[in-house]
Order: structure tokens, then sequence, then C-alpha cells
């Protein structure tokens, strides 16, 4: 078709004369009001349509006051619309003529109230229909007979009702027809069917392929769908290429791309006939044209693009299956934009699948996440089915099988469907090198094709979508499609698959199991009576082949259950003669994976325990401990089950059994923060989730709490140890699990063993206990709806009584509340000033105390000298002050003389010293004499060192009359502020003689220097010898850190010649112990040196930087150079090529700037191919310490894609970009057959 024929009214009349056309006549009215806008130039009309009552379509435009009319269409104001297309069929024109008349009657009114809530008038209504009216205006005979009156009666129908002023205008078919011969593009969109089709027609067409009543929202392309709309906006732009596999969405985006231009854009359906067109007579539009072009021909789409860019007003998307096939053209072509649709990660995946059927189970959605590998139009045809899809998987499965081979052989021919059936049955087929594995495959499959012929074809694949990459290796994708041919395999030559099984590898038949995984086959397949032969005969052979046996408890579970059953208890006895820990390993995690599955999971639990029990290095006991935390509502086994299997292990009498089901017990009642986790891989679909009941979950939190209360009192102390550690905290979480009144019901029977003296939990734990229980059914009543809440009234009411128990119960209870390590910041009044609640309940004991002594126990006076005494101070302080006749001082001076006692006489003389300096120091000369010097140094401390205590000091270590460790222990944190430099100097080094004193002495300096303080020149020699010796702890190092930035304010050369010989000394040494010494590019805030060198003298600390080349340092815990603050100095040194490789090493892709300056060291030095390596491992970096978040290469990825989306990115930069994200891809894929993107748990929906 060469040429676009002319339009005539009839044309127009018959065209839309059908009753499924309504639609379709509205979308053209509105590409012709559209047109007339652009040529008005008032700019691109915001029509909104909507149904009319009689099946026909209404809409309104409002104009601006200052615009002009269009083409007699709208005028300034409020315009409105209807589209009424009618059918002459089995009727004359003139009797539906008069239909439309009738129904118009007062219509102007009556759209009116449909369009607009408020009230207002329309300026302009017009009507378009399909129907031929005659003349617009009437017109008589020479002999007076009247033509035509259909436009007069019908604006008379229109205007009746309305005010006199309201303009109408009818366009006809003949006014279209008309319209569509002077814009060919328009023409082109609606009247040549299977050469071209509208927006919306494409755009049903798509809703009706999808088997859906709408199309679920797209999902995961939220940046190129901008992408998009900034390049349709551009008029730069003239050709985009959206590239990607089948089923990838890439007509599904470009139309949601021209959405809003819908009215201007024309879907091509036929690309023979489109280019033979006059594109020409298409671009006379003054708003470009937008034409869909789906997967033409790399030639054809070469030819029509090179049509198109010659075109100022037209604009062509073109989806295409490979980025080979987009119309390359210069490099520099700013007119054409690229982009490559991925799979979806698994994120999105899981948003597009919920969209399309909120209602499938967690083992189904798992399933379709495996086996769709992220391509929405597998996900999306998997959701149709639902839950069914456990009895439809197979119909799924052949289904896209057909669709996908005859896409393949359209494109590359049979061929190509054999090369993938001949690498399907294995996960990932090694395809290169001297192992590879194509011969063999070649071999027993036996295709008529050669190796070299079937890597040609893969690669082929490959750019396809078909193939995916890792490496060497090799495997058919989306998973679905490999499940679906390697199926065909196994059901073609079963023999020839179980000689493969014999040929392979271990590692081979690993990757030949996991296929199998994901494949249909039955339990009793005679290929698993070869397999367990092979590998499970007797319990030497499954060690042997221990690697096997997760890909077999995940492809068949009953006979891998069966096996291990069978050989567990020798297994054990083996494994503590050889101790082959990865086999047991292995045989752990697939016995983990027997238990979650519903056939299996009894046979399961068996082999756990007997794992549990007889493996001595407990690398079982977590799985089997994990089976009876009760937040696993979908475990197959059910809650009562699980409370018997407690029993009977605590009911036995073999110790070992009684041993594991105490431990499984604690871990269920007090269970942790983390748990042993699950793998996620290839798994199949399995039963539907078993439904449990709340009150089940309820049940069995009672009866396993029930349980540990029953054991405090067991016989075996061990036991009944295990079962009070940490029973408050257990009991903590209950408010979150059980409803009120069953949690005050659990908590009735331990408060009734507390009293009776079965529980020795420390009283402050169990106020705690009780307290938080209160606060959160506080807090739970509050957020409830006002007639619930008198459901937490008794359970509070009981707390209250509980409560009570302790804040109202004897002197010595509350005592130890008082002292123990409960902090209660809340602000009181109390002896008419605020102070926290903790120091209130203090001072009152302390009044107490004063009006009756006796209260004070030789026992809690114990308790207030021991470490568990966190808040004695306050009631010392308040004893001391309450206590005007000082008749607690000698007891206190007596009970000094032992060392428990002498922090609370230090705290009472500090406190006398603020009132009674005189008897305070007089009280500290007598004491002298008397007490021992390590009370003495305490009490030292606790007056912050004044110059008479530091001269009696001076006199003890000039005697060695006190140890260096005493002395250090008693120069407390802040405490030697104002001792000056040259007595602190001496002190420090009379402690340093000990060699186990370096921490104490780099704390005291740390302390001395706070808030920025230099160093002072009489602490360098000590300074200096301390950081290049001292063994560090983790917050050692940051001490050293304060420290040597301390010597930097002093003196900045002696802080750089530290910097290069601590740097030089620590990584220089074979195997030296990085944690053990002070690093200053090192960990646990170490850095914070090298931070301060950077920030103060950036130019200098760079060439110190580059001054320790040939060393060794990447592990260091964050970014050694600012990219953003010192780029121009970077770029300065980075001159020469050797400090450009040196600084390359040391970036991380994650750090603000690394790409501009990578960019800049590329321009730098364009040819040296090491530089460009450097930089793409830098790419790769995250955290400068080696270590990989799970999703780490998802990240770099993400990071990578958007610079390559960027403009603003150099050219000549793209490739090295690129090369890039393809390593960075190769990482993601194994990121995500080890990890999976996000965390799962067991059955967890």
């Amino acid at each position: 078709m060469s040429n676009l024929n002319e339009i005539t009214a009839a044309d127009v009349e018959h065209s839309f004369g059908v009753a499924t056309e309504s639609g379709r006549f509205a979308s053209l009215c509105n590409a012709l009001l559209a047109a007339k806008a652009a040529s008005a130039a008032v700019g691109y009309p915001a029509l909104s349509e909507k149904p009319g009552a009689d099946g026909s379509f209404d809409g309104e435009w409002t104009l601006s006051s200052d615009a002009g009319t269009v083409g007699g269409l709208a005028i300034p104001g409020w315009n409105v619309f209807q589209f009424k297309a009618r059918s002459i069929a089995g009727q004359t024109r003139s009797q539906v003529v008069s239909k439309l008349k009738s129904s118009l009657k007062g219509a102007a009114i009556e759209l009116t109230k449909r369009l607009s809530t408020a009230n207002k008038n329309p300026s302009h209504y017009a009507l378009f229909t399909n129907l031929q009216l005659g003349l617009a205006t009437p017109t008589e005979t020479a002999a007076g007979a009247t033509l035509s009156k259909d436009r007069e009666e019908l604006e008379a129908a229109i205007r009746d009702g309305s005010p006199g002023d309201l303009a109408v205008t009818i366009i006809d078919a003949g006014n279209i027809a008309a319209e569509l011969n002077a814009n060919a593009a328009l023409k082109l969109t609606y009247f040549a069917p299977g050469i071209a089709t509208t927006w919306e027609d494409k755009w049903n067409a798509e809703r009706a392929t999808s088997g859906q009543d709408h199309l679920i929202p797209l999902i995961g392309r939220d940046d190129v769908l901008k992408e998009c709309a900034s390049w349709l906006a551009d008029d730069a732009v003239r050709i985009i290429a959206l590239d990607g596999a089948n089923g990838m969405g890439k007509t599904r985006l470009a139309l949601e791309a021209t959405r809003v231009h819908r009215s201007r854009t024309t879907v091509v359906e036929a690309a023979d006939e489109f280019e033979r067109l006059p594109l020409a007579a298409l671009a006379v539009a003054p708003v470009p044209r937008i034409f869909i072009l789906e997967d033409p021909d790399a030639d054809q789409a070469k030819r029509i693009a090179t049509m198109v860019m010659a075109q100022p007003r037209l604009k062509l998307i073109i989806t295409l299956p490979t980025r080979d096939k987009a119309p390359w053209f210069s490099a520099n072509e700013t007119g054409m934009k690229y982009h490559s649709l991925a799979p979806l990660e698994r994120d999105p995946a899981a948003k597009l699948l919920k969209a399309a059927n909120p209602n499938i189970d967690g083992s189904v959605a798992d399933w379709i996440h495996q086996s769709a590998g992220g391509i929405p139009f597998v996900i999306l045809n998997a959701a149709h089915y639902g839950n069914e899809l456990r009895d439809k998987v197979g119909t799924l499965k052949q289904v896209l099988a057909q669709k996908f081979i005859a896409r393949i052989e359209k494109e590359i021919g049979p061929e190509g469907v054999d090369a993938l059936r001949l690498i399907s049955p294995l996960q990932w087929t090694l395809v290169a090198g001297e192992k590879s594995e194509l011969p063999t495959l070649a071999e027993i499959f036996r295709p008529n094709l050669a190796v070299p012929r079937i890597l040609e074809l893969i690669d082929r694949l490959a750019r396809m979508g078909f193939a995916g990459r890792r490496g060497e290796y090799r495997t058919v994708t989306p998973p679905i499609f490999a499940s679906a041919l390697a199926e065909n395999v196994f059901a073609a030559v079963p023999t020839i698959v179980r000689a493969l099984f014999d040929r392979a590898t271990d590692d081979g038949r690993r990757r030949l199991l996991e296929r199998v995984v994901t494949l249909e086959l039955s339990d009793v397949e005679p290929f698993w009576t070869h397999v367990f032969e092979r590998c499970g005969a007797n319990a030497e052979k499954v060690l042997a082949h221990a690697g096997m046996f997760h890909p077999l408890a995940r492809a068949n579970p009953l006979a891998t259950a069966r096996c291990l059953e069978r050989n567990v208890a020798e297994l054990v006895q083996i494994y503590s003669g050889h101790a082959n820990s990865t086999a047991i390993s292995h045989l752990t995690t697939a016995t983990r994976e027997l238990i979650y599955h519903d056939r299996t999971c009894a046979a399961g639990m068996r082999i756990m325990q007997v794992l549990a029990i007889g493996l001595p290095d407990g690398s079982a006991d977590r799985h089997f401990h994990d089976a009876f935390v009760h937040w696993f509502y979908s475990f197959p086994l059910p809650y009562s089950e699980r409370l018997d299997w407690l029993k009977r292990l605590l009911g036995s009498t073999n110790p070992a059994e009684r041993q594991l089901g105490a431990e499984a017990l604690e871990h269920a009642t007090s269970i942790p923060h983390t748990m042993s986790g699950y793998e996620v891989t290839a798994r199949r679909m399995g039963a539907a989730p078993v439904s449990r009941l709340w009150s089940e979950v309820h049940d069995y939190l009672e009866g396993i709490f029930s349980l540990r209360f029953q054991h405090l009192a067991d016989s075996d102390r061990i036991i009944a140890s295990s079962m009070a550690k940490g029973l408050t905290n257990a009991l903590t979480r209950l408010a979150d699990f059980l409803p009120p009144e069953r949690t005050i019901k659990v908590l009735g029977a331990f408060m009734q063993l507390y009293r009776g003296g079965a529980v020795s939990a420390a009283p402050v734990d169990v106020r705690r206990l009780l307290e938080f229980t209160s606060s959160s059914y506080g807090e739970k009543q509050q957020r409830a709806e006002a007639q619930h809440r008198p459901r937490w009234d008794a359970p509070l009411a009981q707390l209250e009584i509980w409560r009570k128990e302790f804040d109202e119960g004897p002197f010595a209870l509350r005592f130890k509340l008082a002292v123990a390590r409960v902090h209660d910041w809340k602000e009181v009044e109390f002896e008419d000033r605020k102070m926290s609640a903790n120091d209130m309940r203090a001072r009152q004991l302390a009044r107490e105390v004063i009006t009756n002594p006796t209260l004070m126990t030789e026992e809690l006076w114990q308790l207030s000298e021991s470490p568990e005494a966190w808040t004695f101070h306050p009631f010392i302080a308040a004893l001391c002050e309450y206590d005007a006749e000082r008749k607690f001082l000698p007891l206190l001076e007596a009970r000094a003389q032992r060392a428990a006692g002498e922090r609370n006489l230090a705290t009472y003389l500090v406190v006398l010293n603020q009132s009674d300096a005189n008897l305070a120091r007089a009280r500290f000369d007598a004491l002298a004499l008397t007490l021992p010097k390590s009370a003495l140094l305490a009490i030292m401390d606790m007056f912050r060192h004044p110059p008479e205590h530091r001269q009696l000091l001076r006199l003890w270590m000039a005697e060695k009359s006190v140890t260096p460790e005493a002395v250090g222990i008693s120069l407390g944190r802040r405490s030697m502020d104002d001792v000056p430099p040259d007595e602190l100097a001496a002190i420090l080094e009379y402690v340093a003689t000990d060699p186990n004193t370096d921490q104490q002495v780099i704390h005291v300096l740390s302390s001395y220097v706070y808030r920025d303080k230099p160093l002072p020149r009489e602490l360098f020699p000590l300074a200096l010898r301390l950081l290049k010796s001292i063994k560090c702890s983790n917050n050692v190092h940051y001490e050293c850190s304060v420290v040597a930035v301390a010597i930097s304010r002093t003196h900045k050369e002696t802080a750089f010649a530290l910097f290069h010989d601590q740097v030089t000394n620590i990584h220089s040494a074979a195997n030296y112990p990085l944690d053990d010494h002070w690093d200053p590019l090192g960990r646990f805030k170490a850095h914070n040196f090298w931070e301060h060198l950077v920030a103060t003298w950036p130019d200098d600390a760079y060439r110190a930087l580059l001054g320790l080349k040939g060393i060794d340092f990447n592990e260091v815990s964050g970014p050694l150079l600012n990219l953003t603050k010192h780029r121009e100095i970077l770029f300065q040194l980075c001159k020469d090529v050797v400090a450009a490789r040196f600084f390359a090493a040391r970036l991380g892709g994650a750090q603000e700037g690394f790409f501009d300056l990578a960019y800049a060291l590329l321009s730098l030095h364009p040819a040296d191919a090491e530089l460009r390596q450097a930089l793409i491992v830098a790419a790769m970096s995250e955290s400068f310490d080696q270590s990989f978040s799970a999703d780490h290469f998802r990240q770099v990825v993400a990071r990578l894609e958007t610079r390559l989306k960027d403009t603003t990115t150099p050219t000549q930069h793209r490739s090295w970009l690129e090369s890039a994200r393809e390593r960075a891809l190769d990482g993601r894929r194994e990121e995500e057959r080890m990890w999976g993107t996000i965390d799962q748990r067991p059955d967890w929906d």
C-alpha cells in the first residue's frame, strides 16, 4: 500500500455504525480535537471522557479566555462534547436521525448535570456523530422544497432548556471524513486495518490476551517509564528502542509510556506495509506523531528508523527481542535512545504477583518466583491459575514452552530448541575449557549438532533471553522453560538420563538433581532407584555423596527420608570417627528440608533428633530447636504433637534425650533474636499450607510454659537450672502473643511459684516483667476501640496488685529494687526540687534508715557494696545529707577496711566535703593511717586527685608501696583533668611499668585530651611508645586515635611520622594480627586519626598515603579518599599513572563522587588497562572492609544502570560502565543463587 485512499462520509458512517465501536469513535473524535488543538497552538487538550447513558461517550475541555477557537470545535470557556455513533443497519437514515433527535432533547442541560457538580453553564456544546446529515444550513429547491432540516432540528433539540447564547456545533460523517483526508496519520490509524491500529485498540487487545478483566498495574518499571516519558518530551529524541526477552513487557511499557499521548499514537501492525507508506505525509502535524513498531527484523528496523530520522515530526518506539537487532547509528547520535529490559528483581516481582492474585499462598508464590526468573509474562500466567497451580503446573509449563519454542523456531529454527534441550537436564552446564560438559551431552543425546554450532546457538539464545550466563556456565531461562524441556528429555529417553548421572562429576550430579527438583517426576520413577542405589545404599555411601542429599530432599523427600532414617545411627558413629563436618552439614541441611515437608516432617524430626543428640559439635541442635517455636504456624507438625514431643523427651530415661528436650523447651519459650534461617532455593510446590487456629497457638504457648514451670523442680539440677535461666525475660514476650486473660493465667502460675521460692529470680527482674506487661497492655488498651477497652481492665488491675507487692513491700525488698540496674529517669517533684524517680526512691529509703538504722542489715550493706548495686550512689549521698550527727561515718569507715566498702565511704566523704570540707579533710588524714591504700586510692579518685592527695600518691610511688595496677585503677575518667602534664606523666610512667596496664594508661590519656585538647609534649614519649605497642580491644582502637589526633594538634610532623611508621609496621608484618594492634587505617574507629589528617592537611595526607605504595592495606573501615572535597587535589596527584592506579585501588563504588573521579582518571590515562580494571573492581566495592550484604551485587548493578541511563554520562566511558555492569551481573546471579534477594522463613506466608 503506497497511498492512503480517500475517506468518504459513507466510510465513516459504516465503520463506526456498530455498537461495539462507540469507544473507538470517541477515540477518533478526541484525536481530531487533539490535532486541531495542536494546529491552533492552544496546547494539548486534557480531555476527560465519561460513558454516556446510552452507551456513547461524553467529554469536556476548558479553554482559557485568551485562547482562540479551535477549528470550530472548541471556543474559550467550558466546552462539552458528546460522541454518538449510530448504526443504520435495518433502518432508513431518516429513522436513525429521528431517534437521535429524540435522544438529544435537552442534551446540553443533561450533559452539564452529568459532567459538573458545580452550578455552571457550558460556553459551547459539540456533537460528533458518524451519521451523514447533509448540508450545514437548510437549503430549498427551486420548487421551494426543503432538502434537509436535520442539523437545525438537532440543534434545537440540544438547546432545549439551555441559555439562548449557548453555541452548538454538529460534526457529522462528512465533516469527519474531510478532517481525516487532511490528516494522513489519523487516516492510517483508524482506516488501515491490518496495517495500523489505535492505542486504545492495542490496549484492549493486550487486556484480552492477559485473560484479566483489567490489566495489572505496571510494576517494577518506574525508572524506565520516567526515562521514556522524558525522551518522548524531548524533541531531539526521535527513536526509542526497547529490547528484552520474550515476556519482559516491552509492548506494555510502550503503551504505558504513550498513555498520555494516545490521541497522537499509532500502533503499527504490518511493518512491511508501513515501510512502503509515504512517511512525509504522516509528519505534517505540528505535534510529532508517535508510532509503536513491534519486533521488526534487524534490516527492517534499520530502514524504518532511517526513514523516521528524516522526518522531524515523527517519533518511533521499536520493541526488539535483542539489542543486536536495534538500528545502531553513530555513537554520537543523540536522536536515538535505548533501554534493555531486565527480569524483575525479587521485590517488584513479588508485588506484581500479589497485584495479579493476592490470594496465592506462600509455597505457590515461592515456586512461581523460582520458576519465572523475574519475567512478568510468566508471573502473570502463573498467577492466573492461583493456588490451583498445584494441579495445573504441567499445563502451565506446556503452554509457556510452546510459546517460547515457537518464538525460537521463528528466529533461529528447530536447531535453537535442540541446543536448549541439550543443556536443560543440568541446572547449569559447563560449556568451555577442558572439563566442558557439552561433548558428553552431545554424545549421550546425539543431536545432529556439532559442539561449536551448539555454542553459537546458545550465544544467540542468550541474546534473546533464553539462555543465562555465569562465567563459563550456561542455563536455560526462564527456569520454567528449562523444566519443561528437561521433562521432555526425561520422558523421551529415561535410560540416557541415568547414563548422564553415572558419567557426571559429583558437582555435575548436584546440578542435575537441582534441575530434577523442578520436574514433576513420580516418587517411584526408575531414576530414583538408580540414584539411591549409588548414593544411599549404606551409611558410607551416604557420607561419600552427602552433597547430593539437599537437592534429593527437595526432589524426592519420601525416598530421602527413608534412606537417612535407615542410616542415621551409623552415620553418627562414622562421623565421630572421621569428623567429616562438611558431609554432616550437608545431611543436616537435607534433614531440615524433610522437617518442613508435610509428608516427611515426622521422619525428619526423628532423624534430626538423632543428629542433635549424636553430633558433638551441636550443628543439628538449632534446627531441631526451631521446630518448636510457636510462630511457625504452617509447620507441618501440629501444635499438640509438638508439645507431646517435648513431654516425651523430658520424660525419657535417656539423659541425652532429656537434655535435648530441656534445650528445645528453653528455645521455644525464650526465642532468640535470630533463627537458623532457610536457604532461598528451588523447591517443589508441596501441599497447601496447613491452617491453624489462634486457639491452638494459645494452648501451645500455655502448655510449653506450664511444662517449663513443672521442670523448675526437675531432679536433674542442670535441667532445673536451664528452666530457671532467663525465665522472666521469656515471660515478658507473652503480652505480644497471648490474649490478656491467658497471659495473666500464666503469670499467676509464675507468681505463685515465685512466692513459694520455687523460682530464684531477682526481685528487680520480676518487677520489670510486671511493669513491662502492664505498660504493653496499657498501650494496647489506649489504641483499642472504645467498646473493646474493658477487656484490659481486669488484667491491668491484677498486674497492679502484683506490682504493689514490690513497691509497698518490706524495706529489704524495696532496697534491692532501688539499687538494682534499673534506670527510671521519669522526672518527679520531691523535697521542693525535681529529680529522677530513681533518686527519689533512694532518698526515701535513706530517710527510713536515718530513723531506724537497724533496717540496714548486713545482707543489705553487702548488697550496696557489691557490683550488682548499680545505683548505690544516690542512697549513700542522701544518707550523708540526712546524717546530721555523722553516726554512719564510723560504720562506713570500718566497712572500708575491706575492699568492698571503699566506694560507699568515698561517696559519703565527697558529699561531706561539700558541706564540711574541714571534717572531710580531717577524716581522710586520719584514715590515711589506717585504711588500705587501695581504699584511699578510690577516695582520691572520687575527690579528683587534689594537690594534697597527689603529694601522698607521689610518696607511695617512691616507696613502691602501691602497685602500678592499683594506681591505674584509681585514675578514673576525667578525674585527672586538673593535674599538670608533668605530674600526670610521672604518674602514668609509674603505672606503665606494669605491662598489663597499657589500656588503663591510654584510657587516661584519651580522657585527658577530651574536647579537642592538644596533647602536652611532656606526654609525647609515653603516648608514642604506647601507640606502637599496645594490644587493643574494640574501644581501645578509638582511644588510640583520640590520642594520636591530640599529638597532631601539638606537632604535625610527629603525627605524620607516627602514621607512616604504624601503618608500615602493621601491614608489612607477616600474619600480623590486625585486630590486636592499633591500625590508623583499621576498624573499630581507629580510622578517626586518618580522617583528621586528611581533613586538616589533605595534600600532605594523600602524599603520605602514596608513600605507602607496596603495602597491602585494603582492609579498612571506611573510605580513605574524600572525593567531593578533594577531587582537584587527587586529580593533580593522579596525573602520574602509578598514583592513579594506587588511588583507584582505594576507591569504593558507593562513595559520593566516585563516578566523576573515575571518568576523570579514565580520561587522563585512556589506554591504561590496569587502571581500567582497578576502577571496575572499585565499582564492585561497597563497604571497604570486603564484607558483602546479601544483596550487594543488586545494589552495584542498580548504581551502574543509573549511570548508564544518565544522559550526562560521557559517551567515551559507557563501555567501561557496561563492562563493570556485566561483571556485577555475574556476581548478582551467583548472589541470588546462594542467598536469594529477600530473607524467608520456612512456610511463612
